[in-house]
């Protein structure tokens, strides 16, 4: 029997965010709306189109998520990535949409299907100001790593919850004033919620407001600040019972340095005070270090991060750490290869309050495409979570598929529609 809200098969009771799930499906007609507002006269508009195919069979071990990787299972996994481009002269506008299909083998009452869905609009109002929309949405049930959720603080990573359906989307919109041919002002905002089928998970919304200004002080660097307030709130049922810290206010000075089309590097470090709860205000430091390399045939990407993040249904907010890279090499006719790996923790601000979680994940992957647009790929992975009061988790996957992606071929009528691929 196949169903699926996976939530239903372990007993859990009736999906709690059933009655929200338009809230999120408005979030999808969204950017129908912006490119359509985007596209103007059909002459002025150039509309991209991709998309990939592919089929894949994963091994996985602890499919429950229960701390058992005994209990494994053969799961075939069905992808559509689905991607949208508008250009305009004045905006641009970038929508990807990914549905997956899991059908497991043995444990066929956990069949679901996922969704995600990741868009940025940006448009340009006048010659010195840009305003920008990035929107993330995901509906599903299945985790492997610590970033699979779009729309739910995929900047800090969230911890493996086991088996329950998720809803978790996101609104940021941005506007940044060039004031001066030297100073950049620019203001953020954040909508943010996490929303969970189970009693036993802590549903979380999350608003924040920030400023920053960014002064150009040589070939490629610049110096600034930033400050940035955020208010978390628990909802549903399992919201946390006595105090919880909800108001999180940081400041951070900031630096970033760029070669065009070589490397890039930006950091950041300050403090955060913590309040709410009825407790004593909570003090922690907050940093950030990103940086990407690129050369003829290989990329690196780094991250590092410090500082506070929602609990990921099984806490409320927390102190949080962060760091993952990625190395990617190509080579030969289509060849391609991925090493990535990432850790993440969570700990109370106050020492003694709460539970301490630590998560390492890995990943490799190789791929291999044809010029006639398909392609295999294989892959293994390892995740290890532990934690001082609840389930330790250590599971390893492998998966081998085939993808397709369609040749490009050139504009086709006088809109100048362009299918895209890659």
């Amino acid at each position: 029997m196949t169903r699926l809200w996976c939530a239903e098969s372990v007993g859990a009771p009736a999906p709690r965010g059933a009655p929200t799930r338009g809230r999120w499906r408005w979030h999808l007609a969204l950017p129908v709306i912006l490119a359509a507002l985007s596209s103007g006269p059909a002459e002025a508009a150039v509309t991209r189109l991709r998309y990939d195919f592919g089929v894949a069979e994963i091994y996985s071990q602890d499919v429950l998520r229960i701390g058992d990787d005994s209990i494994a299972d053969y799961i075939t996994g069905v992808t559509l990535d689905c991607g949208l481009k508008v250009t305009t002269a004045r905006s641009d506008s970038d929508f990807v949409y990914t549905p997956t299909y899991f059908a497991y083998a043995n444990f066929n009452e956990l069949d679901h299907l996922d969704h995600r869905y990741r868009g940025t609009w940006t448009m340009r109002p006048g010659p010195r100001s840009t305003f920008a929309l990035r929107q993330g949405v995901s509906v599903n049930t299945r985790q492997s790593g610590f970033a699979d959720l779009d729309g739910a603080g995929s900047e800090a990573g969230q911890p493996i919850t086991g088996l329950t359906r998720r809803t978790a989307w996101e609104l940021e919109p941005q506007w940044d004033r060039a004031q001066t041919a030297r100073t950049t002002i620019s203001l953020q905002g954040l909508y943010r919620s996490e929303e969970y089928d189970r009693d036993q998970f802590i549903d979380v919304d999350q608003m924040g407001l920030g400023g920053s200004v960014s002064v150009a002080v040589g070939r490629g660097q610049s110096v600034g600040g930033r400050i940035r307030g955020d208010r978390y709130r628990y909802p549903g049922s399992g919201g946390p019972q006595g105090d919880a810290y909800d108001t999180f206010l940081s400041a951070l000075v900031t630096w970033s340095m760029a070669a065009s089309g070589r490397f890039s590097v930006a950091a950041d470090a300050g403090a955060f005070r913590a309040t709410g709860g009825g407790t004593d205000p909570g003090l922690g430091p907050t940093a950030d270090l990103s940086g990407s390399w690129l050369w003829r045939s290989a990329s690196l990407t780094v991250g590092l991060g410090l500082g506070y993040s929602s609990g990921g249904g099984l806490s409320s907010a927390t102190r949080s750490e962060r760091g993952d890279i990625t190395y990617t090499v190509e080579w030969g006719q289509g060849f391609t290869a991925s090493l990535y790996g990432s850790h993440i923790m969570r700990d109370p601000v106050q020492k003694g309050g709460g539970d301490t979680l630590q998560g390492r994940f890995f990943a490799l992957t190789i791929q291999k495409i044809w010029k006639p647009g398909w392609g295999l790929g294989a892959g293994v992975s390892g995740l290890r979570q532990q934690q001082e009061i609840g389930r330790a988790l250590a599971y390893g996957e492998a998966t081998v598929g085939f993808i397709y992606r369609p040749p490009g071929r050139a504009p086709s009528d006088g809109r100048r529609r362009i299918l895209e691929t890659g």
